[in-house]
């Protein structure tokens, strides 16, 4: 079974493998900013399409950098503008009876708030497969 998910990424440390302009297409993908990942929606797409979809159509600067993984360059702002896309017509993550999605929201969006506005980020999405 597949898992599609979208997180944000930070510049990667010194130890860490992550290249935008290629490298090994197993496992060459951002490491995240901590906040865990983009909770489902409500909606008809997914954080993972939309962000895929304005990849391709060229609405963000971004590529696929592995297998299953395809990173956009963003801004702060951008981050924030695709969090309110991705959750504007959805109002399970408003619902504290739905935690995961409740808390998840609100975790990726406390985090968006407390970026550097002049930092490098990614908007990443990954495909990732499980085995049961």
């Amino acid at each position: 079974m597949a898992f599609y998910e979208c997180y944000i990424g930070r510049e990667p440390g010194p130890d860490e493998t992550f290249s935008w302009e290629g490298g090994d297409w197993s496992g060459n993908q951002p490491p995240g900013i901590g906040a865990g990942r983009f909770p489902p929606s409500d909606c008809s797409q997914q954080p993972f399409a939309i962000l895929q979809s304005r990849i391709y159509d060229g609405r963000y600067e971004g590529k696929q950098t592995d297998w299953g993984c395809w990173v956009a360059r963003a801004s702060k702002e951008q981050i924030l503008e695709f969090i309110t896309d991705c959750y504007q017509d959805d109002t399970s993550h408003d619902d504290p009876t739905r935690p995961y999605r409740y808390e998840g929201y609100r975790s990726i969006l406390e985090a968006a708030n407390n970026l550097d506005p002049e930092g490098r980020y990614y908007l990443v999405a990954i495909e990732e497969i499980g085995f049961n």
